[in-house]
């Protein structure tokens, strides 16, 4: 055998088989044939690969349309629901990983249709399969199992909104002479009245008797002091007693009888030497 035949064998194995297969194989079975958006699925899986222990691998389940190559789909990876991304940031990581121990890996995978998706939003049949993640992020679905599913997906109804009807609204008939606005009535606060009430003041006559004349209710200077009121002049042609004496002129005199009996009496004290 020439020397370079067996390298030139191992670079086109793996040339051809980019995701480190190996004749791997990943067979799983389905408890049902029918499931909606809402469902998932659970499948107990078996992957069979020739690798030695430790080797690391992430699984994925895949939902597709017969005779398509679009896939879409959630895989839950032990914690979360992930379906990507898958290319950037190394996402194929995020996937269920698994570990082979003695050329096999045997467990539960849950997946579940990605009804957001282009690939996955109306109902129909699917195919079901498990897509396999190398490290380096190369994928491929050789040798999985394929498993055919009736999907339902609901598509959202939406709700009527009710359209609000305008409502007539009762106006009074302008004939009928009533109006609809209320008329404002203005109110008067009355303010109360400042009265000056006329009051009679008493004046002395000539004749010594009373005579009231009107006068207004504010008191004057005269009523305090009343020395300086003038004598009234009485109208042409008429008698002398008619004539008014001013006020201070009667206590004047008044005021000098007092004293004149006064002294009257002090001086018959004195001559008839009476003590009081």
């Amino acid at each position: 055998m020439r020397p370079y035949v067996l390298p030139t064998a191992i670079v086109l194995a793996i040339l051809l088989n980019p995701a480190g297969s190996y004749a791997a194989t990943i067979q799983f079975t389905s408890a049902t044939g029918t499931m909606t958006a809402d469902q998932d699925l659970e499948v107990n899986a078996t992957l069979s690969i020739s690798q030695t222990d430790g080797t690391q691998y992430y699984l994925r389940g895949v939902f597709s349309r017969p005779d398509t190559d679009s896939y879409c789909g959630f895989t839950w990876n032990g914690s979360t629901w992930y379906s990507g991304p898958v290319t950037s940031g190394e996402g194929w990581k995020n996937f269920l990983q698994v570990i082979i121990r003695e050329g096999s890996w045997s467990g539960i995978l849950k997946a579940r249709i990605d009804r957001q998706s282009a690939a996955c939003n109306t109902s129909g049949p699917y195919d079901f399969k498990i897509m396999r993640y190398t490290q380096s992020g190369n994928a491929t679905t050789e040798g999985s199992s394929v498993a055919s599913l009736a999907v339902t997906i609901a598509t959202p109804t939406l709700s009527p909104v009710p359209t609000g009807h305008p409502t007539n609204t009762p106006r009074p008939d302008p004939e009928s002479g009533i109006s609809d606005t209320p008329e404002l009535t203005p109110s008067v606060t009355k303010r109360p009245e400042l009265r000056l009430t006329p009051t009679k003041k008493p004046v002395m006559t000539a004749a010594g008797f009373r005579k009231d004349t009107a006068t207004v209710a504010a008191a004057t200077l005269n009523d305090v002091l009343p020395l300086s009121e003038p004598a009234s002049m009485s109208p042409e042609g008429s008698s002398a007693s008619g004539m008014r004496i001013p006020v201070s002129t009667v206590a004047l005199a008044f005021i000098g009888s007092g004293l004149a009996v006064l002294s009257a009496a002090m001086a018959y004290r004195k001559s008839r030497n009476v003590s009081w």
